[in-house]
């Protein structure tokens, strides 16, 4: 059973192995994702970038053709919404916890 779990945590991060991610055009800082991104979605990342993903507290805003979709201001780990956070679009709100970019709590 050990073993098992151990060889669980050390299977790499299926998103990143895949290269799922989208940048910042003005800074270079990436977000992951689950799959690959829309050829008509942007973002831009407000905050700290370590290692070129997303890190620390910062405002993340998404844009779909140019337009603004959603923004997101919160704490991001490794390029995932994770921790603390508020995800705002088109007149949806929440505000909690987060965990690998998905509502937590």
């Amino acid at each position: 059973m050990r073993m098992l779990l151990l060889a669980i945590l050390l299977v790499p991060n299926l998103a990143f192995a895949q290269g799922h991610s989208i940048a910042d055009p003005q800074t270079g800082c990436k977000i992951a994702l689950l799959g690959a991104p829309s050829k008509t979605m942007t973002i831009s990342w407000a905050g700290a970038c370590v290692k070129g993903f997303t890190h620390g507290r910062g405002v993340l805003r998404h844009f779909h053709e140019g337009k603004p979709s959603g923004v997101y201001e919160g704490d991001m780990v490794a390029g995932w919404a994770t921790g603390r956070g508020v995800w705002t679009s088109e007149g949806y709100r929440y505000e909690g916890g987060w965990r690998r970019g998905y509502r937590h709590g």
